[in-house]
């Protein structure tokens, strides 16, 4: 008999709190008859899902598989993946992925944050620089008047 990784039969009970718990699953014909749960278990727990249907690199492209052994996996990989069965490894760069385009955007934003930062500073500089000059322009003229009577 397998050993049954107990936190992942755990795992699998919480999916169904409300209503009757299946079957742990120990092959695909023991998954739930129902499309819902099924689906359900597929998006929780991709490792069991993969586990269950006998997803391998074998049926990958050799680019893919060449790319998943590095790891350097890109966004098209997701879906090469899922047709491998290696639903865990597809999520998985899908969250990566989603990391990636997150921390792009924010840095993205402070860039532009810090460019309308510069841009303020610059006027704020400018328009410093014209009140001296007024300034200084005045005092001129008021010597120049002064020099003059």
């Amino acid at each position: 008999m397998a050993s049954i990784d107990f936190a992942e039969v755990e795992r699998f009970a919480q999916l169904f709190p409300t209503g009757e718990c299946p079957k742990f699953p120990q092959a695909v014909a023991d998954l739930p008859e129902n499309l819902t749960q099924r689906e359900m278990i597929r998006s929780a727990m991709p490792e069991l899902w993969q586990r269950l249907h006998g997803g391998g690199e074998a049926d990958l492209p050799a680019d893919v598989m060449l790319r998943l052994h590095k790891g350097e996996l890109k966004a098209g990989d997701a879906e090469h993946l899922k047709a491998a069965g290696l639903e865990a490894a597809a999520l998985e760069l899908n969250r990566r992925l989603q990391e990636e385009q997150l921390a792009a955007m924010q840095a993205r934003m402070e860039a532009e944050k810090e460019a309308r930062e510069a841009a303020k500073e610059q006027r704020y500089a400018a328009a410093e620089m014209a009140r001296m000059e007024s300034v200084a322009l005045t005092q001129r003229h008021l010597a120049a008047q002064n020099r003059s009577f």
